[in-house]
């Protein structure tokens, strides 16, 4: 019996956001798709978050679920919402869970508390 690959994320939104509330099941990505995803090919990111989909509870202006059909979704849904979901997809798929440390500082030595002066290495003979 083999292994199968494959893994599945239910993305989530902070409270506050747009698609806070959302239910949104995706298949993990192929190297492929995260490729063209990185190459920001946006109209070739959506059939492949359709293709990928598990299920979603998103609704039409009416009210009525949204099919995961590319006219339907192209006719109804805004293009910031999209790329938030593709944005979110993309992240749990290569394990960007948060934001990374705020990079180093330009080197400059930092002052000791109450010193107004800056330490300097000495050569000594």
């Amino acid at each position: 019996v083999g292994f199968r690959l494959g893994r599945t994320f239910f993305l989530e939104f902070p409270e506050g956001h747009y698609l806070y509330g959302s239910e949104i099941r995706l298949r993990s990505a192929s190297i492929a798709t995260l490729e063209s995803i990185e190459e920001n090919k946006f109209s070739d990111s959506i059939p492949a978050l359709l293709d990928h989909l598990v299920s979603w509870n998103l609704e039409t202006s009416a009210g009525t679920p949204l099919k995961p059909v590319l006219e339907d979704v192209r006719a109804e849904v805004e293009r910031p919402v999209i790329r938030a979901i593709i944005t979110a997809w993309y992240e749990a798929t290569t394990g960007v869970t948060a934001p990374l440390e705020p990079k180093s500082s330009d080197g400059q030595p930092s002052l000791e508390a109450g010193s107004m002066e800056l330490s300097l290495p000495m050569e000594v003979s």
